[in-house]
């Protein structure tokens, strides 16, 4: 699903180029995104991309519970506290 090169801020030591991770995520079906941990490039971009494809092609369920506060027929929850 996802080829996620990490450390992108240490590019004086890369050891794989960009243009590699790229052609082998796209031959094995994957996206690819370069992310460090160290600054954050990418990585809130890696999660939202992972989860809206998760979303499309297994869509939530409706579980008839309604998460809305502003809607009167809300009951409280068990194990909120």
């Amino acid at each position: 699903m996802a080829l996620a090169a990490n450390k992108s801020d240490l590019d004086s030591q890369r050891e794989v180029p960009t243009e590699e991770g790229e052609q082998f995520s796209q031959e094995n079906g994957m996206f690819y995104i370069e992310t460090s941990a160290k600054t954050a490039q990418n990585t809130n971009e890696l999660f939202y991309e992972i989860a809206k494809r998760l979303a499309r092609v297994s869509p939530p369920k409706r579980s008839g519970i309604n998460l809305n506060p502003e809607t009167p027929e809300r009951k409280g929850f068990c194990c909120l506290g």
